[in-house]
């Protein structure tokens, strides 16, 4: 096994952990009845920013088990179980300009990835 290997096989538990913790903060965040004060002050960049950390953190933790068309389909479907969601809660509202924001946050981190953006394998 080389170092690089050896290094990811190290890091993967840690990416796990605060893909974890950014799930859970985003999904509270997004369905807290008040708009969250942790705001970049544009809803559409917060979007694209948290949806293409996530993406980043999934890709890599899990990279040996899942591959980029699922973690497209699984970040796209947190994405729009948020939208849904958001429905239901006072003050809040879905919106498929959110779920675009996040696909572009998605494809983003896809792309930075390696063999991401050319090969969805």
């Amino acid at each position: 096994m080389s170092t690089v290997e050896s290094f990811r096989r190290r890091l993967e538990p840690l990416l796990r952990i605060a893909f974890g913790l950014l799930f859970l903060l985003v999904g509270w965040l997004a369905l807290t009845p008040q708009p969250a004060t942790l705001s970049s002050g544009n809803d559409k960049s917060d979007h694209l920013l948290a949806f293409l950390a996530l993406t980043l953190l999934l890709r890599h933790g899990w990279s040996r088990r899942l591959a980029g068309q699922g973690v497209l389909a699984v970040m796209l479907g947190y994405g729009a179980a948020i939208e849904l969601l958001q429905l239901r809660v006072p003050g809040r509202d879905g919106s498929l300009l959110d779920l675009g924001a996040d696909l572009t946050g998605i494809l983003l981190a896809l792309g930075i990835s390696r063999g991401g953006w050319v090969s969805l394998r």
